[in-house]
């Protein structure tokens, strides 16, 4: 057969072949092309939605493993620590840890994503981060070394820096350790988000309710220089200050008028000039009430600085109690050598508080007016800065009116900011470790 039939056979074949053996393009009826349509949406929506909750979570600089967001630098060597559970006579459960960023976690809230494993009282841990209430690190098992996070309330850190050395004088006994505050109060105000950080990675060594250290390691904090008052300048105005947050029985002579105290009883014993007590004036100066001009303020504490008592568990007539130290913000007058009590008032005292009962200490106990000073919001005040603003806070352990619910207060941590003229509180924490 020569090539031009082969052609024509070819052809022919071609021709032959019905249209039913041709590919078959059945045409969609309307319901089924709307259907499709309706599937294509809903997977881009389920898209979507995924995207959303993924955004919503936003979570920190600090959660990303490859960032300097809370890095530690060199690490902090710490041990776990644990809770005894009921009916065992050693501690056996310590520590969850998690792999990644426990997201869902941040609040504590539940549901919480499950732990990876868990960790023993005693193991260590090398901290090389720390982000709200988490630390991440590495530890060591019988299989290999591993990272993880884990909650900073579950870690007691052994090699403490430097310059809480220099601030404690004490760290050879004295516990150091983080503790995990929530908010309860001030979601809305960008200062309390930070603050929280910034409690949350704080390194104690001694209890939250001696003080809180100062810190810039959180984005918006100054770091305030203390210096501290020297014991001439204590005797000096030791009466006045315990005229001013104690009660009646330490004056002489009130002025109702004005409200001031014109004499108060002299102290019958001095401190001796050897000694180091923890009161101190910032230097430079800061501006305690945010109306431009800066103050000579003094945060008045008569612990001792070397060797504090604040912290120390020490036995009572009935259990063992941790002893507490007052500490104040009291306000010199410009240009002399006294406190300035009306603006010390004004700006750190409780106005609204119409009983003054101390949540623990029986003996700061009165009705209004009892008192010739001022009624303070708490007896563990610290000042800081944030964002060109001075803050104060203590922990409320007064059961004041239109304050917080009977003998709620050692546990609740309030922030407060003076403007013009006018004390506000804007953040609310409660201390869970």
């Amino acid at each position: 057969m020569d090539p031009g039939t082969d052609s024509e056979v070819r052809g022919t074949e071609s021709a032959a072949i019905p249209r039913s053996a041709k590919p078959n393009r059945t045409r969609l009826s309307v319901s089924q092309r709307r259907s499709r349509k309706l599937t294509w949406l809903t997977s881009l929506t389920c898209i979507f939605l995924a995207q959303v909750a993924r955004a919503s979570i936003d979570l920190p600089d600090c959660a990303d493993e490859n960032s300097r967001g809370g890095e530690i630098s060199p690490p902090w060597h710490a041990r776990v620590i644990g809770e005894r559970l009921a009916g065992e006579s050693e501690p056996r459960l310590a520590a969850s840890i998690w792999d990644a960023y426990p997201a869902s976690c941040r609040n504590m809230a539940s549901p919480c994503v499950a732990p990876s494993a868990t960790l023993r009282v005693g193991d260590e841990f090398t901290i090389d981060r720390v982000c709200e209430h988490w630390a991440h690190g590495s530890f060591s098992n019988e299989a290999s070394r591993n990272s993880a996070w884990i909650e900073v309330a579950r870690l007691n850190v052994e090699n403490l820096p430097q310059d809480e050395k220099v601030e404690s004088g004490d760290e050879a006994r004295r516990e150091r350790r983080f503790y995990q505050f929530t908010m309860i109060e001030g979601q809305a105000n960008a200062v309390c988000g930070a603050y929280l950080h910034r409690l949350n990675q704080t390194l104690f060594i001694r209890p939250p309710s001696c003080g809180r250290p100062e810190s810039a390691n959180i984005p918006g904090f100054e770091l305030l220089q203390r210096q501290f008052v020297s014991m001439a300048e204590m005797n000096h105005l030791g009466p006045w200050v315990h005229a001013l947050i104690e009660p009646d029985q330490q004056v002489l002579r009130y002025d109702a008028e004005r409200g001031v105290v014109v004499q108060p009883r002299p102290s019958r014993d001095k401190y001796a000039n050897s000694l180091q007590l923890g009161a101190w004036r910032y230097q430079p100066p800061i501006d305690v009430d945010n109306d431009g001009n800066l103050d000579n303020a003094i945060v008045w504490n008569e612990d001792e600085r070397i060797s504090p008592a604040c912290g120390v568990a020490t036995y009572g007539r009935e259990a063992l109690q941790v002893q507490q130290s007052y500490q104040y913000v009291i306000v010199m007058a410009k240009g002399r050598d006294e406190i300035d009590q009306a603006r010390t008032a004004a700006i750190f005292g409780n106005a609204k508080a119409k009983t003054y009962e101390h949540a623990q200490d029986p003996y700061f106990k009165a009705k209004d007016g009892s008192f010739k000073g001022f009624r303070p919001f708490g007896h563990s005040y610290s000042l800081f800065r944030y964002a060109g603003e001075t803050y104060f806070d203590t922990f409320l352990d007064f059961k004041a009116e239109n304050e917080l619910p009977k003998g709620d207060g050692a546990a609740i941590l309030g922030v407060f900011v003076n403007r013009k003229g006018k004390t506000s509180r804007i953040c609310r924490y409660r201390l869970v470790e």
